[in-house]
């Protein structure tokens, strides 16, 4: 998984975690599935940037994916 944050050159990276994003649409089979952040994804990205306003609107979905696994 991988993101980006566009915007102002000065807003500071949160450190997130995978309960920071919507896993939701992500399937157990191979593919490229949407991720975007949650609320808390969200809110971590507000906590370190003060003064700084978005939200679930303002945030573009990246993707995950699911390759198949090598088998030995």
């Amino acid at each position: 998984l991988s993101f980006k944050i566009d915007g102002a050159s000065t807003m500071n990276q949160a450190n997130f975690t995978a309960d920071d994003f919507d896993w939701s649409q992500v399937q157990p089979d191979v593919g490229t599935y949407p991720v975007t952040l949650n609320d808390k994804g969200i809110a971590a990205v507000l906590a370190v940037n003060p003064g700084a306003t978005f939200s679930a609107k303002n945030v573009t979905a990246g993707t995950a994916t699911i390759k198949q696994a090598f088998n030995c």
